[in-house]
């Protein structure tokens, strides 16, 4: 008896390590949230959009991204189709203090400062709000109280996952969304699906990366579908010539800039 105790534990000991310890939720969406970024990169944002009678319309943007100093700022200048080029989106998301957004449409020649009370306006007809585009695919502790996470398995690799609900009615409001559950590959911590309810807890929108891989030193989506599950609308959005660009031009990712035309990136 005392061999094969002594050979249990030999065996414990040597196989526990390969069992991973799931994280809690808070570590979960800590881990999210730290993941690692880019100082800048720059590419092209292809956008598919459909109607729920699958008719199409494509649109492209230039994208460019700084992470730094505590702030991330995200611009996404339009170059077609006709209609839309010139229009441009720009974002201050601060660790800080309360994050800042604009959009410059061509046809009033005005920069518009965008409340946060608009956060759950969709930008520009895609099924994307503006608070989808400024969170970067994390999950704000400020936004989410974390109610469960567990793992699963999802084509023979073991996932993460992790549930939120938001903080509070006002937030819900604001957001236009009351809960979330997420899948999260542990070897970047980036959200594979993500599934959004509506303030009535109906299953309202789903985020699902369809390719992943790496722009300088951090992960990125590259091609992802946003669905909305009730009107049946959904919006393709890939990524093309992504670059690394730590020394970004960060005059081009201020509001002044906007209404400068689409910047040119050497």
């Amino acid at each position: 008896m005392k061999h094969l105790a002594l050979a249990a534990a030999a065996f414990l000991a040597f196989s526990g390590p390969l069992v991973a310890q799931t994280p809690s939720a808070g570590q979960l969406a800590s881990s999210i949230e730290n993941r690692p970024t880019n100082a800048g990169r720059t590419g092209t944002m292809n956008f598919t959009i459909a109607s729920s009678r699958g008719r199409t319309r494509e649109r492209q943007a230039l994208f460019l991204q700084s992470d730094r100093g505590g702030v991330t700022k995200t611009a996404i200048y339009f170059t077609g189709p006709g209609s839309i080029r010139e229009t441009a989106f720009l974002t201050h998301d601060y660790e800080t203090r309360a994050d800042q957004t604009w959009l410059f449409l061509p046809a009033t020649g005005r920069i518009r400062r965008i409340p946060s009370s608009d956060d759950d306006d969709y930008f520009l007809g895609t099924d994307l709000t503006y608070r989808d585009l400024r969170t970067n695919f994390k999950f704000p502790r400020d936004e989410w109280k974390f109610t469960n996470s567990g793992a699963k398995q999802v084509g023979g690799k073991r996932m993460y996952t992790l549930s939120g609900s938001a903080a509070s009615n006002a937030v819900a409001q604001n957001m236009g969304y009351s809960s979330f559950t997420a899948t999260i590959d542990p070897a970047t911590y980036f959200p594979q699906e993500i599934t959004y309810t509506d303030l009535r807890g109906r299953a309202l929108k789903r985020v699902t990366v369809l390719r992943m891989g790496r722009v300088g030193n951090a992960w990125t989506a590259l091609r992802l579908r946003v669905s909305n599950v009730q009107t049946g609308t959904s919006t393709l959005i890939s990524f093309t010539n992504m670059k690394s660009r730590p020394g970004i031009d960060q005059r081009l990712l201020s509001s002044t800039a906007l209404d400068d035309g689409i910047p040119r990136i050497n």
